[in-house]
């Protein structure tokens, strides 16, 4: 009897690695779309310069500014100029 038992819960319920394996998966498909959806955050150097300004209310330093333009060139194209 234990025989058949085992068979049937066999049929019913798929092996813990196959439903280990889904939920890798997606788990995996989770973190790529969140890098995804993080790394958009700025479509250019200009926009990410301009955005990075005005999170600041005061007269920026020379060390902010070269922060901001470090930071920004991340996201230049190669057609974009830049002038620091």
């Amino acid at each position: 009897m234990a025989c058949k038992r085992s068979a049937v819960r066999s049929r019913l319920a798929p092996p813990k690695y196959l439903t280990m394996i889904k939920q890798m998966k997606k788990l995996l498909a989770l973190i790529l779309l969140i890098a995804l959806v993080g790394c958009a955050e700025y479509g250019s150097y200009a926009e990410c310069n301009l955005k990075e300004r005005t999170k600041f209310t005061k007269e920026l330093s020379h060390d902010d500014e070269m922060a901001i333009f470090r930071f920004c060139l991340d996201f230049k194209s190669s057609s974009e100029m830049i002038v620091p």
